[in-house]
């Protein structure tokens, strides 16, 4: 994950941690913990020689791909030899746009960057939009792979649902739906996919599940935040002011079930800033990576 906050907020899969060593000198060191088997540590230099990731990347984003085993590690700024790798492995794929945010799917890791959403699949890079008008919130996966993505797209502030074979090639979503708002976020509850936007009159939030043929039911008068989701979808952890000031010392747990109206369920201080945070496999646990000094807490 990147070591900058708002982007660690924003990432829902993966579990790894990421700090530059000597930024000024162009070396980094990639500190992660897979979420299956914390606190393993592993760790490992970037761009220091053949055997490692490649010295074309500009280390910021790093994403657990549960698929091969594997760290994968991007360069997020457009100025640099973009890039996507797996460290200590041979081979990358280019992605001239820019990576501003890196997700796993069962069909390979997805990159939002510039105008795109691609796939880097084992064939190289697969386009799946090429409208965006802004950068997306990071799209939502469901465990069957298919993919949700909010946002600016086409002209429109869309919501775009793709099913796992679509997504793989590069094929149209299933549902393609202009929201009444402006995007806020996409996600799934149980496995049914939920879309949330801000009202374009008073920007008050609202979200609606994504029917079958583009509807928008069950609408909610409040959205969830977005932050970092459990397995099953049904809380989602965001980053706060806590007790000791300015500091984002503080984690607000929060029910994804549109019942209760997106519930705050638990707020829980921190002994230090939060750098990054990750829930097990089972989403019973949750790891924060604290520092000052740096450490790992595990809340249950």
């Amino acid at each position: 994950r990147s070591a900058d906050l708002g982007a660690t907020a924003r990432t829902r899969a993966g579990g790894a941690a990421f700090r530059p060593a000597d930024p000024l000198a162009g070396v980094a060191e990639a500190i992660a913990f897979p979420v299956s088997t914390p606190p393993a540590l592993v760790t490992w230099e970037l761009g220091a020689g053949p055997s490692a990731a490649p010295q074309a990347v500009a280390p910021g984003l790093v994403l657990w791909d549960p698929a091969q085993a594997a760290f994968r590690v991007a360069g997020p700024q457009p100025s640099a030899v973009d890039a996507l790798a797996t460290a200590g492995a041979a081979g990358l794929v280019a992605v001239p746009t820019g990576i501003e945010d890196l997700r796993w799917t069962p069909a390979g890791p997805l990159l939002v960057g510039g105008p795109r959403l691609s796939l880097a699949a084992a064939s190289g890079l697969v386009t799946v939009a090429a409208d965006l008008d802004a950068p997306l919130a990071l799209p939502a996966t469901a465990a069957d792979g298919r993919l949700l993505a909010v946002g600016s797209m086409n002209g429109a502030e869309r919501a775009r649902l793709w099913l796992p074979a679509a997504l793989a090639t590069g094929g149209a979503p299933a549902e393609d739906v202009v929201l009444p708002g402006f995007a806020l976020l996409g996600f799934f509850v149980d496995g049914a996919p939920w879309v949330a936007w801000a009202d374009a009159t008073d920007l008050s939030p609202h979200a609606a599940r994504l029917a079958a043929g583009g509807a928008l039911q069950d609408q909610v008068a409040s959205a969830p935040p977005d932050g970092v989701l459990s397995p099953n979808g049904r809380t989602v952890v965001t980053f706060e002011r806590g007790l000791a000031g300015a500091e984002l010392t503080a984690l607000r747990i929060v029910s994804t079930d549109p019942a209760t109206g997106f519930a705050t369920l638990d707020r829980v201080q921190l002994p230090g800033p939060v750098v990054s945070a990750a829930f097990d496999a089972t989403g019973e646990r949750l790891y924060a990576v604290v520092s000052g000094p740096d450490r790992l807490v595990l809340v249950e």
